[in-house]
């Protein structure tokens, strides 16, 4: 039988946050005040720590105190560490496009030798003064971005930004703004008057069939014509009635 392997796998250890320093600081302060010496496995076993990983978090923020009495003594800073761990976070990531001797040189370009983005970078490139040229469009980044003490007036062309031609928010109506069936006469509420149409369409199954039916009802006598229509479309209503086909109801309602 061969040799197991062994897990080489490393277990992902979880950084001190702001909290976890605050408790280790108070643990130092009551078990081990005024400068004595800690015990770091005793210490890591009730932060449920690595000794190894709370010994290098005490030196790296050991820091010197002073008794009522004017006695030194080391102890550890919750404060001290998380300002260093800010600092360092702060550093990390990808470089400056931009150090501080490219925005020299091209602020001394473009508002003193009044040239434009693409030439400054241009006489960067040939100056061979530096190791890395920022492109054309990450210079003018930067003037937006306010990363350089540099204005769109001072550049020669483009001194005001165009602005997007808008033409308003067209709104979108569900259905067209005819005359609304409010504003119908007052005779055909009493149906006492013959010639007052209504109108609507039936439409079948969603995909079934591009067929509809147009209704047409006559308040008064109650008459209802059915015309089937080949689609949904408006273009698609015959002109006249006279050859479509007829259902009267006098007794059913509009």
């Amino acid at each position: 039988m061969g040799k197991e392997q062994p897990n080489t796998k490393r277990k992902k250890v979880k950084d001190f946050t702001y909290e976890n320093r605050v408790a280790m600081e108070t643990l130092i302060r009551q078990l081990w005040p005024r400068g004595k010496h800690f015990k770091c496995k005793e210490l890591a076993n009730l932060m449920q720590r690595q000794c190894r990983s709370v010994k290098n978090e005490y030196l790296r923020a050991k820091v010197t105190n002073k008794t009522s009495e004017l006695i030194e003594y080391e102890t550890y800073s919750a404060t001290v560490a998380q300002e260093k761990t800010n600092l360092i976070n702060a550093q990390k990531g990808p470089r400056m496009k931009l150090t501080t001797q490219h925005a020299d040189f091209l602020q001394n370009q473009i508002v003193v030798e009044k040239m434009s983005p693409y030439v400054a970078v241009q006489r960067m490139k040939r100056s061979g003064l530096f190791t890395y040229t920022p492109c054309v469009k990450t210079v003018y980044n930067a003037i937006e971005n306010g990363r350089l003490e540099v204005i769109r007036a001072h550049l020669p062309c483009g001194k005001t930004r165009k602005k997007h031609k808008t033409n308003g928010t067209r709104m979108a109506y569900r259905t067209p703004p005819e005359r609304s069936i409010d504003k119908r006469p007052p005779q055909a509420e009493t149906r006492q008057e013959y010639g007052h149409w209504e109108m609507d369409t039936l439409v079948g199954g969603a995909g079934a069939s591009p067929y509809c039916l147009l209704v047409l009802t006559e308040r008064k006598t109650r008459l209802t014509l059915l015309i089937r229509l080949p689609n949904q479309r408006a273009s698609g209503a015959p002109s006249t009635a006279s050859n479509a086909p007829r259902t009267s109801s006098p007794h059913s309602k509009a």
